[in-house]
């Protein structure tokens, strides 16, 4: 690529270099010097070239080297996720996988110079470490991790205070890019649990009295002890985030409505189900977007069937017990916490560090799924039936699945409370007339599926 091209997005904040992402590519660019110490330690490093085999690891190539840098390109992960978007056992994946390289490149000497949740990015249910300019050559004198601190901010306080406070990753992480602080934490930290003490209280105390000699290295004449101390605080980081391991008994609003169903019967619902897996078989998708995901189910099918699954909902406890199945289950499922009626937006410096939702979701999915998501837009967000169709034209290139529900419906009542005369309007030929501007009806079920709801296949009119 040439440096002078415009990039879709661009890191700048590594002084040793920087990566380029553009819609097919990604391409880092080292200084000579810096990018020729990382390509030495990678290439002689065995836990290095392990982790890259088993996909834990971002793997690279060499594209040039010339006089002023080395230029590296990385495979490209399907759909980058970022910290705020993930769920409390996501980040805390995130930080096993981090801390478990810290710990494995010690053993040759090296080590990890960052330990930001933002070098991990998701493949499916699967955490890969993607900062490889992280990787260094440790002084082997050098007692001290010094990422230490950030590790504690990005993972340890936000999955301490989500565990035993109830607060969601995405307030917490969303203007927290560089983590939590202790005086943040202290405000909220009220257990004085001998662990909140050590992990907050004291940690907040002493920073009062901090001074700019802490911050200098202090080398050992002992090169074992000093690798004994830096193994020691990593164990030490390993503990400390088993402490803050997510719960997997938590509730939500929502976490028990697919169970909960009273506006479906058995059967009703097993019709939906079949329905919609003949149809995800048929068509036979790459690439599915599950909007309103809730617990997964139809994400499960669609995932049963070889498709490449991204579901979403704002509802962060049904997107951890999501991703715990996936994971246990082995389904190439990435579950992520976001609100399609206020989507992820575009932040950092200048609005172009992290890529808005819409921007990594338009023209990306087969097939989109909209299922029992429709009411909810229209009536709590208030969201026009026509900026839906829209919507959805742009996040899928082929199909859409969607459930169109009457206004008859229990649901559609419960949620207008009483104000039912403003959606009159809503009808089903409404909902035909204007999505027919930009798909095509395919199919949908008959009266015999459910006396108020509609299932319904679209395919998307060629442009």
């Amino acid at each position: 690529m040439n440096k002078n091209q415009t990039p879709q997005n661009r890191s700048f904040r590594d002084p040793s270099g920087y990566v380029v992402v553009e819609k097919e590519n990604v391409t880092r660019f080292l200084q000579k010097n810096e990018g020729a110490a990382l390509l030495n330690t990678c290439s002689n490093s065995s836990v290095v070239k392990k982790w890259i085999e088993n996909d834990k690891l971002i793997s690279y190539s060499i594209t040039e080297d010339n006089q002023s840098d080395i230029v590296l390109c990385h495979p490209k992960i399907d759909f980058p996720s970022y910290p705020f978007e993930w769920s409390a056992s996501m980040l805390y994946s995130a930080g096993e996988l981090t801390i478990d390289l810290a710990l494995d490149l010690l053993e040759e000497k090296k080590g990890l110079k960052d330990a930001s949740a933002y070098n991990i990015l998701y493949k499916g249910h699967n955490p890969v470490f993607i900062d490889l300019a992280s990787v260094e050559e440790r002084d082997e004198n050098n007692p001290y991790w010094l990422p230490y601190s950030q590790f504690i901010r990005m993972f340890i306080l936000p999955l301490y205070l989500n565990r035993f406070y109830n607060i969601s990753i995405n307030s917490m992480l969303f203007n927290n890019h560089d983590g939590l602080s202790y005086n943040d934490c202290k405000k909220i930290a009220r257990r004085y649990s001998l662990f909140e003490i050590s992990l907050i209280h004291l940690p907040n105390f002493l920073s009062k009295y901090k001074s700019s000699k802490i911050y200098n290295n202090h080398a050992l004449k002992n090169s074992e002890l000093a690798q004994f101390i830096v193994k020691r605080l990593l164990n030490k980081a390993k503990k400390q985030l088993k402490k803050v391991r997510p719960k997997h008994t938590k509730k939500s609003n929502w976490s028990t409505y697919i169970h909960q169903l009273n506006h479906y019967s058995t059967n009703e619902f097993e019709k939906k189900c079949s329905w919609v897996k003949e149809l995800v078989a048929k068509i036979k998708p790459e690439k599915v977007l599950d909007v309103g995901c809730n617990t997964g189910h139809f994400s499960v099918i669609a995932a049963k069937e070889n498709a490449q699954v991204l579901s979403i909902d704002y509802d962060e406890t049904v997107i951890d017990m999501l991703f715990n199945y996936a994971k246990a289950e082995k389904l190439n499922i990435l579950p992520l916490v976001v609100n399609i009626a206020r989507p992820t937006p575009p932040i950092g410096w200048k609005n172009s560090e992290y890529f808005s939702f819409l921007q990594r979701a338009y023209n990306h999915f087969d097939l989109v799924m909209m299922l029992a998501v429709i009411h909810h837009l229209l009536i709590t967000d208030r969201i026009p039936m026509e900026e839906i169709a829209d919507l959805a034209a742009k996040l899928t290139n082929n199909y859409l699945i969607i459930e169109f529900i009457e206004q008859k419906d229990p649901m559609f009542s419960v949620l207008t409370r009483g104000r039912d005369n403003l959606y009159n309007h809503i009808t089903l030929d409404f909902f035909k007339k204007t999505f027919s501007k930009d798909f095509e009806f395919v199919d949908e079920t008959n009266n015999s599926y459910h006396p108020t709801r509609k299932l319904l296949l679209l395919k998307k009119k060629s442009s």
